[in-house]
């Protein structure tokens, strides 16, 4: 038989129409919201800037800093036993929990002038390439956080400390925080 035309078959034809016009609507406007929100979600990452955290800390009357993510803990100084026969950086060994943890004295390290002890002298002990050395360090400021915008690479002209113990300067209001290099600075200790 042929096919029939009548009102009661147009009607269903119809609501069928209107069902799958309706569907294709709400899809149309689901992928809409979705990329909308992809969008505006993506705009939104973009606007966000990337900063890093560090730790802020004196040696001489310069303001250092290492990224947080590679500290341990921070300790008092205490009595440090001293090893023949070590690199002169090295100040000597301490048990920190059952661990033997040498002591590196950074100002040594770094070229820079010696120091007396003080109260305020800390050590911070940092795990790099699963090695864990304390640094020996005059005080320790805080953590800091620091946007990559106020972040500059050193330059040639940086002639006191060599360059390669240095990732980086930041700006601050306040100072200039120099970012240590710290698989380099341990690095060279352990040659």
């Amino acid at each position: 038989m042929g096919h029939s035309f009548t009102i009661a078959n147009a009607a269903k034809d119809s609501r069928a129409y209107d069902r799958q016009f309706i569907r294709f609507i709400c899809m149309l406007m689901h992928t809409k919201l979705v990329w909308g929100l992809l969008v505006m979600t993506t705009a939104t990452v973009e606007s966000i800037e990337r900063e890093e955290q560090l730790v802020a800390f004196h040696l001489s009357d310069e303001v250092y800093g290492i990224d947080i993510a590679a500290i341990h803990e921070i300790i008092r100084l205490q009595e440090v036993t001293q090893v023949p026969r070590t690199s002169d950086d090295i100040e000597g060994i301490i048990n920190l929990r059952g661990k033997i943890v040498p002591i590196l004295n950074l100002r040594r390290r770094l070229g820079l002038p010696c120091n007396e002890r003080t109260p305020k002298s800390r050590v911070i002990v940092v795990d790099v390439d699963q090695v864990t050395v304390g640094l020996e360090v005059d005080s320790v400021i805080g953590v800091l956080r620091l946007s990559e915008n106020c972040i500059e690479q050193p330059n040639e002209m940086m002639g006191a400390i060599d360059a390669d113990c240095v990732r980086g300067v930041g700006k601050t209001d306040e100072n200039l925080v120099i970012l240590l290099n710290l698989q380099y600075v341990l690095r060279l200790t352990q040659e």
